[in-house]
Order: structure tokens, then sequence, then C-alpha cells
């Protein structure tokens, strides 16, 4: 059973049809994809596929506009990153120009988000790294360039902490997601990564950000197996971060995660204020 969503409808000029923009999602194992229907102006969304345009991914990713030139000529312009798998260029009486605008994406930086990441060399001796250059969908353009992440623990068998990069077009962007994570997380979290019952002991102050929310959760599951987890989520710029990692024998210690927040700072802070220079 595959559900829609509907984005955006278009009437053409002689109200006879409309361009209809919606997510459909089939299940977990498929995920969201991006669809255009051409159909007319009193129809009602059927429930299949595209007949336009089909992309993986959400729409918001895209940023998707549709506009019609006249009654047999449309518009699909889109920010660049989807490899789509349907680009129709006529379906019946219209034809379809598609135009890829990045004029709102923000130049590269000089150096490659994956330097952001966290060395190993900052972890307990004996630890290990993986680095994972292909957050997200392979389909969206410069997802390996621009969302790096690694994983790191003391044995091949366990992943202990987890360090995300992601940036995004642009600053306001990664303002929004913040302010979304940090919505979703607050609820499920408390401030600072100190023990249950305790007072603070350690508060995280960047010192190039304000944007930045550190958290406490027990994590356990039903039948009560589980460690508890420090997790921080942050906005530099137009980079979105979170690193999170478990509290356990296994893992670290609420001062060793607390001392690498100092470390991702520095690193963040060099970077940035080098290239802002």
């Amino acid at each position: 059973m595959c559900g829609t969503e509907i984005f955006q409808e278009v009437t053409s000029p002689n109200g006879k049809n409309k361009l209809v923009l919606y997510q459909r999602d089939c299940g977990a194992t498929t995920g969201f994809a991006t669809h255009i229907s051409l159909i007319r102006s009193n129809a009602d969304l059927p429930n299949t596929t595209g007949n336009v345009f089909q992309a993986p991914g959400h729409p918001d990713w895209f940023d998707i506009k549709i506009s019609w030139e006249d009654d047999r000529h449309a518009v699909i312009e889109h920010n660049g990153k989807p490899i789509p798998y349907l680009t129709e260029t006529k379906v019946g009486r219209v034809e379809f120009r598609y135009v890829e605008n990045t004029s709102a994406r923000l130049p590269q930086r000089p150096f490659p988000a994956a330097d952001l990441l966290l060395p190993v060399s900052y972890f307990p001796s004996g630890w290990i790294s993986e680095e994972i250059l292909s957050l997200g969908p392979e389909e969206i353009k410069d997802s390996n360039e621009n969302n790096p992440y690694a994983v790191y623990s003391p044995s091949p068998q366990i992943w202990a902490a987890f360090y995300a990069i992601s940036r995004k077009d642009t600053v306001q962007d990664a303002i929004q997601g913040f302010e979304s994570e940090r919505s979703y997380h607050q609820t499920y979290h408390t401030n600072n990564c100190t023990p249950p019952g305790s007072e603070p002991a350690f508060v995280f102050q960047s010192q190039y950000t304000t944007n930045v929310y550190v958290g406490f959760s027990e994590h356990k599951y039903a039948d009560g197996s589980g460690d508890p987890v420090c997790r921080m989520y942050a906005q530099y710029d137009e980079f979105l971060i979170e690193f999170y990692a478990t509290i356990s024998e296994n893992g670290l210690t609420y001062q060793q995660f607390n001392d690498l927040l100092l470390v991702i700072d520095e690193i963040m802070l060099n970077h940035l204020s080098d290239d802002r220079n």
C-alpha cells in the first residue's frame, strides 16, 4: 500500500489541466519519492506514480517549483540535487522544460566537509574509527562530499560513538534544521551531559555559535537494557553537526564526552574562521 501527500498544484492558464507535485511513500523498504503528474483540473490525484517526473527522496530536498508558460508549455525548476529516473518532456499535448537552479546554494568551501570530522586520536587509547561518505541517498548530488559521518568504537563489534556533518545550501537552511532538531531532542533529553540527579558539572559554551544543544538520555529499552546516551547538535554557519555517544563501560565517560565537545568546537572554529578571513 502506498500513500501520497500533495505539496503543490498549479493549474494551466485555460483551467483545463493541472500539474501536481506530491510525495509518494510505499513503506520502509522503499522510502520517500518525489513525483509530478499532469491530470485534468477537475480530477483527483490517482494513487499511482507520476507521469511527468519521478525522483528518489522527499520533495523538500529538491526545492521544486512548477510554472506554466502557456497552456501547452510548463517549466519544472529544481535545485540541481535530484537525479531523477523519469523526466518526460511531453505528456499528451503538454511539453515540459527542466531548469536547474543553483543560485541559492553557497559556493564550496576550500576544504572538504570530511576535514571537520573528529580524529580518532582524541578518543580513548585503542579506539578505532570508520569514516563513511554516503550519508543520505546516493541519488542526491553532492551527498557524499557534503554529508560525511564517522563511527567510533573500542572494537570492531561495538559502535559507541557517532559523528555526522551535514552541509546545507544556505545558513538559513542550517538554522531551520537546528531549530527543528533541538525541539525534537529536548522532548527526550535533559540539558547537559551529566549523571542523573547531579548538578551540572560541565556546561558547554561554543566559541563560535550560539546554536548548540547538548543533552542526556537514559535510552532504555522495554526490557531495561540499553546504555545512557549523550548527544550534541549544533549549527555552525551552513553546517549542521550531530555527535552522540553511549556513556558506559564500552563507551565514553561523561567527562570524555564533554571534553570532545571542546575539540569539535575548536575544529569548527579553526576551519570556519580561517575561511571567513
